[in-house]
């Protein structure tokens, strides 16, 4: 990039260059408003192709994705030829989260890149990761101040203590038929976001983060179906900077995974629980939507999907896709949500089906029961750890377009515990 030189009125020289302009005026003004009146996250969109480029590739979580330069498409799974060639726009990225590191793919060099979590200001272990809106959440282990919120771009973050009811000491535990009598401590936050109940292998506790961009704000949600919990949501909105009751959570329902399957679509949260719904009051896997402009939650039956698979929940183009295998296993059919129709299997269409040689190629070389999904815009990235020796297999796809594109492997699996998207923003804390 050339740099154009400008005289002043009083004579020295300034430059022009936008990579210059931004470090040295645009950048530092935003920070200096950011914290009374947000600068309009537009100016984001309007930077030039060459100034993203550059400022990207010096940040410690994000990277420019030239989208997919080559990419195969459905039909050259099943046999036939044939090559897409991909856009080039900003897109979401696959980060891998672990105990102490994130693992984050480099379109450029093909690699993963291993990153530590202090390189985005974070203690060395959390027990979630949460990304939207450019913004990232995680429940740290060892800090008194237990929920971060931070963007690793303007690298700013935001301490936050849960609700006090949160904060309560643990319930006695039945042990052996007997009651085992234990001085009470002090709950954590990750004992929420992890407490497993053995009987039903589901969990108890879920969190979530909804950005709005276009108001430059977010809101927290927090909801526990521990039986000194009440079943109430807890929200924390940005704006006011202060934690309030939202909606009651549904009877009888745990979420499934932790929340892991958990999405942020179209300004509301989106997560897979279990529970007694519909007519004939049978346990069943549903989708469970939290609407911040109601406050309530809303629950939808699923596909039918079959047992022994774990499905996804994963946003693609602005749609709610529920993902899950086929009848007779041999591929993966992506469905899509219509949400006027409530209480109805019908209100979901399928939309794409993978092809029965590229599932049974993922199928071959990762195992199932140990895959991560994730979503964003067009893509959705899939994580199976190795069937043979250690590592990770990595595929991203296009549903809509049939397009997909094996990522190269990563090396260690035993430090990877969820798969994440992570989209750059301006976004304030």
């Amino acid at each position: 990039m050339s740099e154009q030189k400008e005289i002043q009125s009083d004579g020295s020289e300034s430059s022009t260059d936008p990579e210059m302009y931004f470090e040295h005026l645009l950048f530092p003004n935003y920070i200096r408003q950011q914290d009374t009146v947000p600068m309009d996250n537009e100016v984001w969109k309007q930077l030039p192709h060459s100034l993203v480029e550059s400022l990207l590739s010096r940040l410690p979580l994000c990277e420019r994705v030239p989208l997919r330069p080559v990419c195969k498409s459905w039909s050259q799974a099943d046999g036939a030829s044939g090559n897409f060639r991909g856009d080039a726009d900003l897109q979401a990225l696959p980060v891998m989260v672990g105990d102490s590191s994130l693992s984050i793919y480099n379109v450029r060099k093909n690699i993963w890149n291993q990153k530590s979590m202090r390189d985005v200001y974070l203690n060395d272990v959390v027990s979630a990761f949460e990304s939207s809106g450019g913004l990232i959440l995680a429940l740290t282990l060892h800090s008194a101040k237990l929920l971060v919120v931070h963007n690793p771009i303007t690298r700013k973050s935001r301490y936050l203590l849960p609700p006090k009811s949160f904060m309560v000491p643990l319930e006695r535990e039945r042990i052996m038929s007997s009651w085992n009598l234990v001085a009470p401590r002090a709950r954590y936050l990750h004992d929420l976001a992890l407490n497993y109940d053995g009987l039903t292998g589901l969990y108890r506790g879920m969190i979530g983060l909804v950005c709005d961009e276009e108001r430059c704000k977010y809101h927290i949600i927090m909801a526990c179906t521990k039986g000194d919990f009440d079943n109430v949501t807890h929200l924390y909105n940005s704006v006011t900077g202060e934690w309030s009751h939202g909606g009651q959570i549904p009877a009888g329902i745990s979420f499934w995974y932790g929340g892991d399957n958990r999405i942020v679509c179209n300004g509301s949260l989106y997560c897979l629980v279990k529970g007694r719904f519909g007519h004939e009051g049978d346990p069943c896997c549903s989708l469970a939507k939290y609407d911040l402009s109601s406050n309530e939650w809303i629950v939808w039956p699923v596909p039918d999907f079959r047992e022994g698979f774990y499905p996804f929940l994963v946003e693609h183009g602005k749609r709610v896709i529920f993902i899950t295998q086929s009848p007779g296993g041999d591929s993966l059919h992506f469905y899509a949500i219509n949400e006027d129709e409530c209480w109805s299997r019908n209100s979901w269409k399928l939309i794409a089906r993978m092809p029965k040689s590229l599932w049974s190629e993922f199928k071959t070389k990762a195992d199932p029961l140990f895959t991560r999904c994730a979503g964003q815009k067009n893509l959705i990235y899939f994580t199976g750890r190795k069937r043979k020796g250690s590592g990770v297999v990595a595929l991203v796809i296009d549903p809509t377009r049939g397009l997909y594109h094996w990522l190269p492997h990563l090396a260690d699996d035993h430090l990877v515990f969820q798969l994440r998207v992570y989209k750059p923003s301006l976004m304030p804390v």
